[in-house]
């Protein structure tokens, strides 16, 4: 039976080895599969789609933990996830998005401008869509505009 291999993240970025540690269960709590079932982590149902062609329980087991998990993460632990990696930060965004903190807006709409790491930025388009206020859709006017972000950052889902 081989490990399983957590998300990779540059040394050093994480700052101290408490802040490491944090950064590890946060991932290890929201972002990874979980044990008890097959699958390719909430990151990856996130970002393939998988989840609107779920029906039933298979719907049910995926959407209950979500809804959950965004009402009960702390501001602390989605700053954690915003910090370093794509599937942390796509995970952390749609968290956001579907628990409508409207406090995390402004780190966001930067992330997403900024656009450091591909994938991501379908978990800010959500977050900011799911909002649904004029400021959140100028933001997304701004990054579909923005001249510069073209290529493997910039999709076709925005």
């Amino acid at each position: 039976m081989t490990a399983r291999r957590e998300p990779h993240t540059s040394s050093g970025l994480l700052g101290t080895p408490e802040e490491e540690a944090a950064y590890w269960q946060a991932v290890r709590r929201y972002v990874l599969p979980r044990a008890e079932r097959r699958s390719i982590g909430r990151y990856g149902e996130l970002l393939s789609g998988r989840y609107r062609r779920f029906e039933g329980a298979t719907r049910r087991r995926f959407l209950r933990p979500l809804l959950v998990d965004a009402s009960s993460i702390t501001d602390a632990d989605l700053d954690i996830l915003l910090s370093v990696g794509w599937r942390p930060r796509l995970t952390a965004a749609w968290l956001i998005g579907v628990s409508r903190r409207t406090s995390h807006r402004t780190r966001i709409g930067e992330l997403l401008l900024d656009s450091e790491v591909v994938y991501a930025g379908l978990g800010y388009c959500f977050a900011l869509a799911r909002f649904g206020t004029d400021e959140d859709a100028e933001i997304l006017t701004a990054y579909v505009n923005y001249p510069s972000l073209r290529g493997p950052n910039k999709s076709g889902w925005t």
